[in-house]
């Protein structure tokens, strides 16, 4: 089979087809012919041998895909070949077959554009299990998420909205703020933190937010501890500006704030049944239109490397996806 295969760490890197043995599902998992990919500034770490979960050389990048069931290991139930399934993979998703453990496996609609299925798993799966189960969102309540020009804070945004909440955004650039405003965002601010907290509690008439969900880290976390409401959540999902904030401890106290961390890998796997109901939820509400999965760009995965010099661009606000197979 063909896959874009990694025979050493290093970043940036060209990366090309090459021919490899096509895998065998053991006990437990799917065989899964790939139909499209999604692109994540994550996979560039795994390359690089930077990331958390370190691989050893040889190996396939990609860890986000949908794909057909081609073949059902011994033990497997509740899926049969021809089913189409979004998965998250420690690696291989940049490849003609991959391996996908059945529990991890999330059948998707029959009607599931496959553009809107190949970014969904990550993006609408971290956003759903950090404000439902570690935020404690209800219906009503008011959510500043940063970083929402990216995968999971714009999924946070249209979740949000599409649940009866108050989505405002952190985003720049004026396409991410018409698409955020479209999606449901009551009000779309600089990414500068200056004058963050004047600008919320005029959007939230003196309040503040409920919830902050912070992607971003560095100053910008600092600045949304002051946006919050008393006895508000902060949730710490990610660092995406390099470092992550020491905290004025003083605020959280005098405010009553709730700060949670969370990163969603482990909880595929302790919490199985729940993961699956929050995807049979977030399919409920793509079906009833509530839900608007990012516009994809798209390359055949010959133009991998153009992918990625799209993603570090950052000229798209939607996701970038891999074709894979037809």
């Amino acid at each position: 089979m063909f896959a874009i295969e990694c025979d050493s760490h290093g970043w940036p890197r060209k990366l090309e087809l090459s021919e490899v043995r096509k895998p065998l599902p053991q006990p437990g998992q799917l065989l899964v012919k790939v139909r499209a990919a999604g692109v994540n500034f994550a996979d560039m770490l795994v390359m690089e041998g930077a990331y958390q979960e370190k691989l050893e050389p040889p190996f396939i990048p990609g860890a986000e895909l949908v794909g057909t069931v081609v073949e059902v290991g011994a033990d497997v139930t509740g899926f049969t070949v021809g089913d189409q399934i979004i998965s998250q993979v420690p690696s291989g998703a940049f490849a003609e077959y991959a391996i996908v453990e059945a529990s991890r496996a999330v059948k998707t609609p029959v009607a599931m554009d496959i553009r809107d299925a190949a970014g969904f798993y990550i993006a609408y799966g971290t956003a759903y299990c950090g404000l439902m189960r570690r935020a404690r969102f209800q219906t009503l309540e008011t959510v500043l998420v940063t970083g929402a020009g990216g995968g999971v804070g714009r999924a946070t945004v249209d979740i949000t909205a599409a649940l009866g909440g108050t989505p405002l955004a952190i985003a720049g650039g004026k396409e991410r703020r018409d698409d955020l405003l479209r999606i449901g965002a009551e009000a779309v601010f600089d990414r500068e933190p200056d004058e963050l907290r004047q600008k919320v509690m005029d959007a939230t008439c003196g309040k503040g937010v409920d919830i902050a969900l912070d992607v971003v880290g560095g100053e910008t976390t600092r600045q949304l501890v002051r946006c919050l409401a008393f006895e508000g959540r902060l949730l710490l999902v990610g660092f995406a500006a390099g470092n992550a904030a020491s905290l004025p401890a003083n605020h959280l106290l005098v405010k009553n704030v709730d700060v949670s961390g969370f990163y969603w890998g482990p909880y595929q796997s302790r919490f199985l049944e729940e993961t699956r109901r929050s995807f049979d939820h977030l399919f409920q509400l793509y079906a009833d239109g509530k839900l608007h999965p990012q516009p994809a760009l798209s390359f055949p995965i010959d133009r991998i490397n153009d992918a990625y010099t799209a993603l570090l661009e950052r000229k798209h606000s939607g996701k970038i996806i891999l074709e894979v197979s037809p």
